[in-house]
C-alpha cells in the first residue's frame, strides 16, 4: 500500500499544471504572431526591391537597344528607345520605340511603337518621376528626359513606394546613362 501511495505522489509531482500549459501555449502563440508579422513585412520590402530592380533593368534594356541598334520590323529608328511613365502617375510604364513625331517623347496614338507594357505589384506605386519620357538616343545612348538632353540637367529620379510599410526605393539615371537603385536619397 505504501508503494502505491509513493508512486501516486511521484505521478502528481511530475505532471504539468493547467496554468503551466496555458503559459507555454501563450508564449508559443506570441512567438508565432511576431514571426508571421516579420515575414509579411519582409515580403513587402522584397516586392519593393524587386520592382525597383525590374524598372532599372527596363531602363538598361532601352539603353542597350539604342547602343546596339535594335531593329523592329527590319528597320532602325533615327531617334531612340524609351520608357514612358503613365501620367497621372500610376503603377504602369512602357518600353517603346521613338519614331520621332515628337522627338524623344512617347506619342500616344502616333507612329511610336510600344514594345511592352509593365505593371508594378499591387502594393507598389510610382509616387514621383522627374520625367515621364526617358529616351536613349541611338547610336550613342544619349539620355533625353521629356525631350530635353539630360546632360543639361541633373540626374533624374523615379520614386517607388510600398504602400503598406510606406518604404521607398529610388531609381536614378544620370546624363551618362548610368542607372542606379538607391535605398534613400
Amino acid at each position: 500500500m505504501v508503494s502505491l501511495q509513493n508512486h501516486q505522489t511521484r505521478l502528481n509531482q511530475s505532471a504539468f499544471t493547467l496554468a503551466e500549459v496555458l503559459v507555454v501555449i501563450f508564449i508559443v502563440g506570441i512567438i508565432g504572431v511576431i514571426t508571421l508579422a516579420n515575414y509579411q513585412a519582409g515580403s513587402r520590402k522584397s516586392d519593393l526591391a524587386t520592382e525597383a530592380q525590374k524598372m532599372a533593368s527596363i531602363f538598361k534594356r532601352a539603353q542597350n537597344m539604342a547602343l546596339t541598334g535594335y531593329k523592329r520590323s527590319g528597320s532602325l529608328t533615327d531617334y531612340g528607345y524609351g520608357i514612358y511613365i503613365a501620367t497621372p502617375l500610376t503603377a504602369t510604364y512602357k518600353l517603346f520605340i521613338d519614331q520621332g513625331t515628337t522627338a524623344y517623347r512617347w506619342d500616344t496614338g502616333s507612329s511610336d511603337e510600344s514594345i511592352q507594357d509593365f505593371s508594378l505589384a499591387s502594393n507598389i506605386e510610382i509616387v514621383s518621376a522627374d520625367c515621364t519620357d526617358l529616351v536613349f538616343k541611338r547610336p550613342y545612348g544619349e539620355v533625353y528626359c521629356d525631350g530635353v538632353l539630360l546632360s543639361a540637367l541633373p540626374a533624374k529620379t523615379f520614386t517607388l513606394r510600398e504602400t503598406g510599410e510606406n518604404s521607398y526605393r529610388y531609381v536614378r539615371v544620370n546624363y551618362q546613362g548610368q542607372v542606379d537603385i538607391l535605398p534613400s536619397l
